[in-house]
């Protein structure tokens, strides 16, 4: 809503971070704000912005959010916090004017996901000056003891002094395997968390991604609203790719597929109708999958595809997309002069 609100700013902006640092700094407070007015006088506000229930422990809970804007049919801006991810794929085209008769499909994830095995975010939570002097949150693998005994937790990242920067520790990484960590997702991605300390104000909290909307008590330590935002020259991108395609998928797709199995399934030439049934069977085989790998325990899975049409020059098409923590949307299609 309030994105909509100031989309035509975003016209002939050179840098959109501070907008959509604003917009998601907005939605953030309108969760504590939608939390607090759900039991008024039960819901209470504490030091730091937490907020209590009726037996004085913290709330626990937030979102992923994931924003795609097409401003003027020529860039896509894409803003994210959290693990749901978006990515944009298609036929090379390259391979697709040699005649190859099956052309590669080729993809690119626009932003990595907010996860505490990445060592730049480590890095933001550790150099936030915000948290100078205060107890550090944890950055650990999610093994079966991690929250038993302290001293068996893994801290997933060292600090290699001959580069000067944080870096996965590989021997904690060998570690956690040889617990039996396993995989969270066909990415092949471990589970990790970050883990609030036990001394302090609230009882421990965990939380498996380094930015997000709500979770006001690892807000407290570093976690943050703030998103990345990244920029693509759709011009670029249709040189690139044939039929393009973008999807925007909570981390319950992910869970269950890989970029490469995404885009086999779902790149289509079109045309629309048979495009709307690509996609209809994409998530049709998506419940299925999640329902055989993981029962009722299957993860919430919101995706957006939205398929590009190329037709000279592009045109002043503007849309916008987004995928987060609820609801289920499974094909977006929208018209105009030269872009689908």
């Amino acid at each position: 809503e309030q994105l909509g609100k100031r989309f035509d700013e975003l016209r002939g902006m050179a840098d959109c971070q501070p907008l959509f640092a604003e917009v998601f700094a907005l939605a953030h407070e309108a969760i504590r704000t939608a939390i607090l007015d759900a039991a008024p006088g039960v819901h209470t506000l504490a030091e730091g912005g937490v907020v209590l229930d009726g037996d004085g422990e913290a709330c626990d809970g937030g979102t992923t959010a994931t924003v795609c804007c097409v401003v003027d049919g020529t860039r896509l801006i894409h803003a994210q916090v959290g693990d749901s991810s978006a990515a944009i794929g298609g036929y090379d085209r390259e391979s697709v004017e040699a005649g190859a008769e099956s052309p590669d499909v080729v993809f690119d994830e626009l932003l990595p996901d907010h996860t505490p095995d990445e060592p730049g975010e480590y890095a933001r939570v550790q150099n936030d000056p915000r948290l100078k002097g205060l107890p550090k949150a944890f950055f650990i693998y999610d093994t079966d003891d991690a929250f038993d005994d302290p001293a068996a937790a893994l801290q997933i990242h060292r600090f290699d002094e001959s580069r000067g920067e944080w870096v996965l520790d590989t021997e904690a990484r060998a570690e956690a395997d040889r617990r039996g960590v396993g995989f969270k997702n066909a990415r092949g991605d471990r589970p990790t968390v970050i883990a609030t300390p036990g001394d302090g104000p609230f009882e421990v909290q965990a939380l498996g991604m380094s930015r997000s909307l709500g979770d006001f008590v690892m807000h407290l330590y570093g976690v943050t609203h703030e998103p990345e935002v990244r920029e693509a020259d759709l011009a670029d991108v249709c040189e690139a790719l044939a039929c393009p395609v973008l999807f925007l998928a909570s981390d319950g797709f992910w869970d269950l597929w890989s970029y490469e199995d995404v885009f086999e399934r779902v790149v289509c030439p079109g045309p629309d109708s048979r495009r709307t049934e690509v996609a209809m069977k994409f998530m049709k085989d998506n419940q299925l999958k999640g329902a055989r790998e993981f029962g009722d325990t299957a993860d919430n899975m919101t995706g957006i595809l939205v398929y590009f049409d190329y037709e000279g020059q592009p045109g002043q098409a503007q849309g916008q997309g987004q995928a987060g923590a609820g609801g289920a949307k499974l094909v977006e299609e929208g018209e105009d002069d030269d872009w689908v």
